[in-house]
């Protein structure tokens, strides 16, 4: 069995004008896509769906292995999208399954969508994984919110992708914890979560906007709330 990855995941807003736009530019797809996914492309029934799941899956990917090797350069080819089940187009909720292949390492990934975004997670944490989707627009009516709006620190997107996630940790019994981005050089790295000043290093969280939506994925033990789930499991959090 596969030794645990962190946690990665991303999310699209499938009705971007930007991302049509981008999806349909037979230059850009070539730049992004390795040879077996535009093979991919060209049979699935809705490419513009198609397109952003095998993107969403190279950048969920690419946020898990970054935590390991920071040094990681995100090369969008050497990256490459297996599916398991079919991207196809729905008007309701939908899930699909696949890989991702990254030289020796194959990373497990979940995709889910509706016709307006799609979200992909990684599926290899040590711990059970919940994720989020939602709404900027309505995350930001949250007095949580407004408060840190008020910092001054964050754009709006990072701080509903913070809510959504410090959510689901609520959720699994962890309270009074901070998600933090600590500066690396002049970029901040990953995001982790803080307590009192101290890293929670078993605790896995990704955050994630585009467009109109925001997501999170937390990775977590639960606590004082019985027994955890299986480590695959992933426990969807939606209509935030």
């Amino acid at each position: 069995m596969p030794a645990p990855l962190p946690l990665g995941n991303d999310v699209v807003d499938l009705g971007s004008a930007c991302n049509r736009s981008s999806a349909t530019n037979p230059h850009y797809v070539n730049r992004v896509l390795a040879d077996p996914e535009l093979e991919l492309l060209d049979i699935a029934d809705d490419r513009h769906l198609a397109f952003w799941a095998l993107w969403a899956a190279k950048e969920a990917a690419y946020k898990a292995l970054t935590k390991d090797q920071p040094e990681l350069a995100f090369i969008h080819r050497h990256f490459v999208v297996e599916s398991e089940t079919p991207l196809t187009s729905s008007e309701h909720r939908t899930t699909a399954t696949g890989q991702v292949c990254h030289g020796r390492q194959k990373i497990p990934v979940l995709w889910e969508w509706t016709p307006d975004w799609i979200h992909c997670i990684t599926t290899s944490s040590a711990e059970p994984a919940r994720y989020s989707v939602g709404t900027i627009r309505k995350l930001g009516s949250n007095a949580s919110f407004v408060k840190m709006q008020q910092s001054g620190n964050l754009s709006d997107e990072s701080i509903a992708a913070r809510l959504l996630a410090l959510s689901l940790l609520a959720q699994s019994g962890w309270n009074d914890v901070q998600v933090d981005r600590p500066a690396i050089g002049q970029h901040r790295g990953p995001p982790r979560i803080m307590q009192s000043g101290n890293v929670l290093a078993n605790l896995q969280i990704s955050l994630s906007h585009d467009g109109r939506f925001a997501a999170a994925a937390v990775a977590c033990p639960a606590v004082n709330l019985g027994s955890s789930q299986p480590p695959d499991q992933i426990i969807k959090t939606l209509g935030v």
